[in-house]
């Protein structure tokens, strides 16, 4: 009786084991978008790390979308249409955008061109 369960535990295991995969590579797959995505709510987070109810529809939404075969790019593009690049942890550049990406060399700039003045003052 021992041998036949543990052939049978085998035989099931085997017949499972490639829904699982499936299952396991689509959690991945979601797991990977929750982090290119930000909480409309907390907006300083991704889904990944919202705690936010919204947070929580958007990432049941993805494993559906995932589910129904829509790849990463539809899902995605789906969410922007509905959101806008605030959404996207990494928005793409164009001219809405544009201010967001060059921020922050604007500043640097900025802070270099008051040091240098300064150390020039003080030469001076």
């Amino acid at each position: 009786m021992g041998r036949f369960s543990a052939l049978l535990m085998a035989a099931l295991w085997l017949c499972l084991s490639p829904a699982f995969a499936d299952q396991s590579a689509d959690e991945q797959r979601a797991q990977n978008l929750f982090l290119q995505v930000r909480c409309v709510t907390c907006q300083s987070q991704s889904i990944a790390d919202s705690g936010a109810a919204i947070a929580h529809d958007m990432r049941e939404m993805i494993r559906g979308e995932i589910a129904q075969g829509k790849s990463d790019e539809d899902i995605l593009a789906q969410l922007h249409g509905r959101y806008g690049d605030a959404v996207l942890m990494k928005p793409p550049f164009s001219p809405h955008t544009a201010l967001l990406w060059l921020a922050p060399l604007l500043v640097m700039a900025i802070g270099i061109l008051i040091i240098a003045r300064s150390r020039k003052a003080q030469h001076s």
